[in-house]
Formats: structure tokens, C-alpha cells, sequence
């Protein structure tokens, strides 16, 4: 299992449509299907640089768009089992 960082994954996400497989806090699996590709998100209320903002201590919690419920979520970092590409298209129905 590979430990993710904050900024790693938010650069991922910019560019790419990302399947992650965490554990969430209640204890059960989840795979979500999400993005921050700016042309694939609503606008965001907080500015790109609050997104990349650097940290002391980075936040545990990591806000996402998700695709297949089309709304914000997001994960605990430190609770991912796994993260890939996908393919994907901006012209879904």
C-alpha cells in the first residue's frame, strides 16, 4: 500500500479522473470515482490556491469531486488502500 501525500494526490486529480479504494470512517470499503478536473467539477467556492495551499500539517480529509453521485465527498488520506487512473470522457450524459 503506498502512502499518499496531500499534494501528490491533488495534482492527480487535477489532470486525471482517479478510482479510489479507502476505508471509511465507520469501517466499511468504498471505491469512489472522482475528480478535480476543472473542466469536469462545478466551480469551486474556495480558491485553486487554498486547494494547494502548503501546510504544516496537512489536512487528514480530502475534498473531491464525485462523479457517479455528482457531489462533493471526500476521504481520509491516510485511509486509502489504493488509487488509479481511469478513463474518462467530459461528453457523459
Amino acid at each position: 500500500m503506498t502512502k499518499w501525500e496531500r499534494a501528490e494526490l491533488i495534482a492527480l486529480a487535477q489532470k486525471e479522473v482517479l478510482e479510489v479504494n479507502f476505508v471509511k470512517k465507520n469501517g466499511d470499503t468504498r471505491i469512489m470515482t472522482c475528480t478535480l478536473r476543472e473542466d469536469m467539477i462545478p466551480p469551486l467556492k474556495t480558491t485553486k490556491t487554498e486547494l494547494n495551499e502548503e501546510v504544516k500539517e496537512p489536512p487528514k480529509s480530502m475534498p473531491i469531486w464525485d462523479i457517479n453521485a455528482k457531489g462533493w465527498r471526500s476521504f481520509i488520506i491516510d485511509n486509502i488502500q489504493s488509487v488509479s487512473t481511469v478513463p474518462h470522457s467530459t461528453n457523459r450524459g
